[in-house]
């Protein structure tokens, strides 16, 4: 029984180290456990006066767009600026 417990242990602890370090590794895992995170469309977009807009919702017909495709789980913090 000690033999076995130490056995799984091994193993999740080889596992854990390949996630860690191994960022495919990690995201293949995730996906196979039904772990990924959700994501968001957004749409972007520029008005008549040159203003850029970020919606959920897609503009109204006939106005040209992207779509951008965001990880709810994702952390985005802008760059503080340098001083020179």
């Amino acid at each position: 029984m000690k033999k076995i417990f130490w056995i799984l242990v091994i193993i999740v602890a080889i596992v854990g180290g390949l996630a860690w370090f191994d960022k495919d590794f990690k995201a293949i895992l995730m996906e196979t456990a039904g772990l990924t995170p959700a994501k968001t469309m957004v749409y972007k977009w520029q008005d008549n006066k040159g203003k850029w807009h970020v919606s959920n919702n897609p503009p109204a017909k006939g106005i040209p767009y992207t779509e951008q495709e965001y990880l709810d789980n994702a952390n985005i913090v802008p760059a503080l600026p340098t001083e020179e």
